[in-house]
């Protein structure tokens, strides 16, 4: 898909493109870790209400429709949903990047060890595991989050938006008129 694109996508990374990618990545643990810890508080208040599983506690939950706690519910799942859209746009765009021909495999492993796992490489592990100077490092790590903002905003966040274009037209068919 990035091969036929005609251009090389380094050339086409601007300062917003990376301090936006930039911005996104520094949040990504953040998004999982507050989407995990809305999930145990949830299994929590299940445990609490007497259920066992939390599945079970949606199911009344989501069937009180005038209940306070209903409304609840609905706000956080719909918060939960968001957020996991945003890892989803972030992770669908680093398996693209990982299989684009130039260097990208160097700029995935960067940046699953940088950014994406939950315990982070340190920048002294990055150094040693590459056998990198400092200044190359950081070098690679910038072309890193730029090459990832130019597949994410080119190319994951487009898709999305045409497909959520197409759906909404076909909902408007949908409706009598």
């Amino acid at each position: 898909m990035l091969e036929n694109s005609g251009f090389l996508l380094e050339k086409n990374i601007t300062n917003k493109t990376y301090h936006n990618t930039k911005l996104l990545l520094h949040q990504y643990k953040a998004v999982l870790w507050r989407i995990r810890q809305d999930i145990k508080d949830m299994q929590d208040t299940a445990i609490e209400k007497g259920y066992d599983e939390l599945y079970n506690y949606i199911d009344l939950i989501s069937g009180m429709n005038e209940s306070i706690e209903s409304e609840k519910l609905e706000r956080r799942l719909s918060s939960m949903k968001s957020s996991k859209a945003i890892l989803d746009f972030i992770d669908r765009a680093v398996i693209i990047l990982r299989d684009y021909p130039h260097n990208v495999e160097l700029y995935y492993e960067i940046l699953t060890k940088t950014y994406l796992n939950f315990y982070p490489y340190s920048e002294n592990e990055m150094l040693e595991s590459y056998n990198f100077s400092r200044a190359t490092y950081y070098r690679e790590k910038k072309k890193a989050v730029g090459m990832l903002g130019i597949v994410l905003w080119g190319f994951v966040i487009p898709e999305y938006q045409k497909l959520v274009k197409k759906s909404q037209k076909v909902d408007t068919k949908l409706i009598p008129v």
